[in-house]
């Protein structure tokens, strides 16, 4: 498969992934909704039923049975009925009392049925812990959805332009005695060193055919000991296509981990070659084009006088053009494109050449001796 089609998948995988994640959280702020409701119904019956069978228990004690207190029906009477000549019995009052119960205090406030507002209070309260459960729930999902953002920002999509020879070291956040070590190459990434826990991912001498293994098995054979230049079995070397394979094979898919990159410093046999090698452009925009590439990712700046301005190349598909002319040199400041340096200003020097300058990774190179 191309770049483009693995790329597209990984897109599409992330985007199912989220598009799940936010399924499953709908389903639980549900499923959270209609226990807590069922959970404040359930006691809410509970604490009603303790009531009435509390109030059995104290009629049963002592004091209604010496007389000292009148039964449920009798309170309940008008002043004018007859009251009755004795209490009702245990069976007699369960009976009553299943019929005259909302009479009987609320557990909690003491107020009469018609007046307790217990059980809202509890609806109440149980909304909105099943409102803090969804919040949970929903802040939950939302640190997902950034770590997964901040993934696919950080080693998804386009694929990073590092320049061949910078080292990526890959280091788990949980166990800092996990990590990788890669190097990027012209044609894909290398990682030369893998250690998880500590243990470094090295070649199974017992079958490996390279030399160092092959004199470790020979000194295991012998009895002997293993050369003085030979520490152990080599590390393992894997090969990936582009740096989105490499992260996707370290554990959780690089996820839980910092990624670190240590560009090769510039020697200074390879800076004196990109100064001093003539360019071979015919024109000014030509040349600029050619430094563009040369410096990649460089900042062209051209003094023109009193001003300091910031150029750089750029290319206009006009068929009336002939291709020379194609090939302008802009000038962000000015807001307009030019076919020489010239036309942008007169240089502070009277040799002619244009003073060009690169600020190229943090080296401020003069250009001029190229003109």
């Amino acid at each position: 498969m191309s770049v483009a089609e693995i790329t597209k998948q990984i897109a599409d995988a992330s985007a199912a992934l989220t598009k799940a994640y936010e399924d499953l959280n709908k389903e639980h702020v549900k499923q959270a909704d209609i226990i807590a409701k069922a959970y404040a119904q359930q006691v809410y019956e509970l604490k009603v039923r303790l009531q009435i069978a509390q109030a059995k228990e104290d009629f049963v004690g002592s004091e209604e049975e010496e007389g000292w207190l009148p039964s449920v029906r009798e309170r309940s009477q008008p002043p004018h009925s007859p009251m009755r000549e004795r209490s009702p019995s245990p069976v007699e009052y369960e009976a009553e009392a299943e019929d005259e119960t909302e009479y009987d205090p609320c557990y909690h406030c003491g107020h009469h049925f018609s007046l307790c507002v217990c059980g809202e209070e509890e609806e109440a309260a149980a909304v909105a812990e099943a409102d803090r459960r969804a919040a949970v729930v929903e802040a939950d999902r939302r640190a997902r959805l950034e770590e997964e953002a901040n993934h696919q920002e950080a080693w998804g999509g386009e694929e990073p332009n590092h320049r061949e020879g910078t080292k990526l070291k890959w280091v788990s956040s949980t166990n800092p005695e996990t990590y990788s070590v890669a190097i990027v190459k012209k044609d894909g990434i290398l990682e030369v060193k893998r250690v998880t826990d500590g243990g470094g991912h090295c070649h199974d001498h017992t079958t490996c055919e390279c030399v160092p293994c092959s004199e470790i098995r020979l000194s295991e054979r012998l009895g002997a000991p293993m050369p003085s230049w030979l520490r152990g079995a080599p590390l393992l070397k894997t090969f990936f296509a582009t740096e989105a394979d490499w992260l996707n094979s370290l554990p959780d898919g690089g996820r839980r981990g910092s990624l670190q990159t240590t560009v090769p410093a510039i020697s200074a046999r390879k800076l004196k070659k990109l100064c001093c090698t003539p360019l071979s452009g015919e024109t000014d925009a030509l040349k600029l084009k050619e430094l563009q590439e040369r410096f990649s990712g460089a900042t062209m700046v051209i003094s023109a006088g009193k001003k300091l301005l910031e150029v750089e190349h750029v290319y206009y598909d006009m068929p009336t053009y002939p291709e020379n002319w194609r090939h302008q040199i802009y000038s962000k400041r000015l807001e307009k494109a030019v076919f020489h340096f010239t036309d942008l200003g007169e240089s502070s020097r009277s040799n002619g050449k244009p003073q060009l300058m690169a600020e190229w990774k943090g080296l401020y190179i003069d250009l001029s001796h190229l003109f």
